[in-house]
């Protein structure tokens, strides 16, 4: 009881920590428009009222409102709490009334839960904040675009969403259709949702983020506590997720098509993850709930696909580019925006291999490519001009990246398929020993590939150009690529004739491409040409070096595995 105590102080202090810490730094902050009190009051009224709060949701969750007899200090709590609230807005003394009615009303519904309550304290909470709205947005002269409509109109219509939230929970917990509340409330979400885009992207100031953040929190523990009452169906619930999910997006990259974005990865994603984001219902344990949440392999891929296709058409419109933005500080290229959707696709699918498929060998493969692939893409940025039609599919606007008309961008392209060969043949190498020898055709290609790419990147991006020894270069390195590939798993049966024969050629290039050098720069003018003889040369020395290096290592490490008992 005392370990139990103690762990109710600490968490009762950090909260009424944080809400202090909030209430002064954010709420007072952002809200200072609507306060008409003057300091130090506003600070003294505001903080009474958000801390009085906080008490009675502590003392919600703590089991502390139990018994009847606390009602009357619950009811002078709320009462005093609401009585700050409209006193802290400039509201006049005959409106303070209903602001206090309505907090009244709402603590006897909390002991009564009868329906009459409900509705007037609802009832007297939105006479309150009509009153509110009418003072504050009504007088101001503002068209929103695209939509037809002015800030009155918007107002208009904030007043009968508030009036829809503020009836929802009482009437949904009246009745028992789950098919109507489900209903209900996805159509009270879509326009909450479409509000807020509305005042929180057009009219700067008048909507802060953090009240689209705790609306979303509110939306999404009321569809959770909902479904585990059984009022809502497990597909009603989903979907009210996703919208308060997807309208916390709006949060973080505020523009018009951030919504759309948004739902396109919430509806994409939350259906891997609804055994964990939703509670069992009633009389259901975790074990069924998971055990009929399991996909099959046909919905996994289709998963996969839609989220890829989410990713790909919210690049430019929605969190990935809040994210990219947040680190670059810029616009950034399209090459680095599909680097990071390449990354962020695995993670977000990751449930898929973490809960409904654990021993899949062949989605940990994908996943580690697109990875390879994306990180690639994010490194190099290679030029995407030659992509533009196909990529102005998520464009929203942005100069992107500006590429110069003398710069070769093949070579770049060139490393990141070098880098995905590579990563595909480490996953080929990793797997086990009987896909091992049913695939030594593909471990060659991948290797050939991956050294082909790489020698092309070196010669194309570092040396002076000349087709022959480009293709040379790529010719050792893909010999050398080869070579490793083939090292660990060689034995003198099996690959030892072939390991020979492609690290006997490689040898052998060496001469023969450094005496033939001269003979193919011969269209430089004659007075680079010395200087372009002597920095191809310097590359090949450098690139034989590497590759004969590496190769040792290996060598190495096959000589001491063998050695090993």
């Amino acid at each position: 009881s005392h370990v139990g105590r103690l762990k109710r102080s600490l968490i009762a202090t950090l909260s009424l920590t944080v809400v202090t810490a909030v209430a002064l730094r954010v709420v007072l902050g952002s809200l200072a428009q609507y306060i008409r009190l003057m300091p130090p009051w506003n600070y003294v009224v505001v903080l009474s009222a958000l801390l009085t709060l906080t008490l009675i949701v502590l003392a919600h969750f703590g089991g502390l409102l139990e018994s009847r007899r606390v009602g009357v200090l619950l009811g002078i709590s709320a009462i005093g709490a609401a009585a700050g609230l409209c006193v802290a807005i400039g509201m006049p003394v005959y409106m303070l009334p209903f602001g206090c009615a309505s907090a009244l009303f709402l603590a006897r519904f909390y002991y009564s839960r009868s329906l009459i309550d409900y509705v007037s304290g609802a009832g007297c909470a939105a006479i309150v904040i009509f009153w509110f709205i009418v003072k504050t947005f009504f007088f101001l002269d503002f068209e929103f675009d695209p939509l037809p409509m002015s800030l009155k109109h918007v107002s208009m219509v904030l007043m009968v969403v508030v009036l829809a939230s503020l009836l929802s929970p009482g009437l949904v917990a009246v009745n028992r259709s789950r098919l109507t509340n489900g209903v209900a409330l996805c159509l009270h979400a879509g326009g909450v949702t479409l509000i807020e885009l509305q005042l929180h992207c057009q009219f700067k100031g008048i909507y802060p983020a953090w009240l689209v953040l705790l609306s979303s929190a509110v939306g999404i523990y009321l569809a959770r506590h909902l479904y585990h009452d059984k009022r809502l169906s497990a597909t009603s619930a989903w979907l009210l997720l996703a919208l308060y999910l997807a309208k916390a997006g709006i949060a973080l990259h505020p523009a018009p098509l951030a919504l759309p974005a948004a739902l396109a990865l919430s509806l994409t994603i939350t259906p891997i993850y609804a055994h964990m984001l939703l509670p069992a219902p009633k009389d259901e344990t975790d074990e069924s709930k998971r055990a009929s949440a399991q996909m099959g392999d046909a919905e996994c891929w289709v998963h996969l696909v839609l989220v890829a296709g989410a990713l790909l058409l919210s690049r430019r419109a929605g969190p990935i580019i809040a994210g990219v933005e947040a680190f670059v500080h810029h616009d950034p290229p399209e090459s680095l925006l599909l680097g990071f959707a390449f990354i962020l696709w695995p993670i977000a699918c990751s449930g898929l291999a973490a809960h409904h498929f654990p021993s899949s060998l062949r989605l940990r493969r994908v996943f580690a490519l697109s990875v390879a692939v994306g990180g690639a893409l994010a490194l190099v940025q290679p030029d995407m001009d030659a992509l533009s039609g196909v990529l102005a599919i998520g464009r929203t606007g942005g100069r992107g990246r500006v590429h110069h008309a003398h710069k070769r961008a093949w070579p770049e392209w060139c490393l990141v398929g070098a880098a995905a060969a590579g990563a595909a043949l480490l996953l080929v190498a990793s797997a086990p020993p009987r896909h091992q020898a049913a695939s030594p055709f593909l471990r060659s290609f991948l290797a050939t590939s991956a050294g082909a790419g790489a020698g092309l990147y070196f010669a194309g991006a570092m040396l002076p150009p000349a087709p022959v020894l480009t293709g040379l270069s790529a010719l050792s390195c893909a010999l050398g690529a080869l070579v490793a590939a083939w090292i660990p798993s060689a034995t003198p049966k099996v690959g030892g004739v072939w390991v020979q024969g492609a690290f006997a050629m490689l040898v052998g290039l060496l001469p023969v491409t450094y005496a033939l050098q001269p003979s193919f720069l011969v269209h430089v003018p004659a007075q680079e040409r010395m200087e372009s003889l002597l920095v191809h040369r310097v590359g090949l020395l450098g690139l034989y070096a590497a590759i004969t290096t590496s190769l040792a290592v290996l060598v190495k490490l096959k000589i001491g595995g063998a050695a090993a008992p």
